[in-house]
């Protein structure tokens, strides 16, 4: 189901969407997502730069794939992990980077992430990168090996 929520009645448990229909629920989750952070890096406003929230960046990203040989996704948290998987799963080369030194950053910390940060190198078979200052740091693994592009 998909509509905009106008009224939430938390004593009787129910949504009212824009569209007059009611939803009951036995538990709610309010998820409003999140503002993308965007870089200060050169570059960031050229034609094929884009961020990934809305339907319509969706559709903009899936007609860029069609003639696309590599892609970059900045940001390795859940949303850019799932999108590089998806733009290496078309074939296209695919380099994640964050500004941390590790994949989801927000969500694990360093000491605990290492083998789901390996299992993920080994079987997606894209690159992790790590962005440092105004500079990009690219190589196999997020600071192992490194080099300046």
């Amino acid at each position: 189901m998909r509509g905009v929520a106008e009224n939430v009645n938390f004593k009787s448990k129910e949504v009212t969407l824009k569209d007059g229909n009611v939803i009951k629920y036995d538990k709610l989750i309010i998820a409003t997502g999140v503002i993308p952070f965007i870089p200060n890096i050169p570059g960031i406003n050229l034609k094929n730069v884009t961020t990934f929230k809305t339907e319509d960046e969706l559709l903009r990203i899936k007609d860029a794939t069609k003639n696309l040989q590599k892609a970059v996704v900045i940001g390795a948290g859940a949303i850019g992990i799932e999108l590089a998987q998806a733009l290496n799963a078309v074939g296209i080369k695919t380099y994640l980077i964050d500004m941390m030194d590790h994949i989801l950053p927000q969500l694990v910390d360093n000491d605990m992430i290492e083998e789901g940060q390996r299992l993920i190198i080994e079987n997606e078979r894209f690159t992790i990168c790590e962005l440092v200052g105004q500079g990009l740091f690219i190589g196999k693994a997020m600071g192992k090996e490194s080099q300046k592009k």
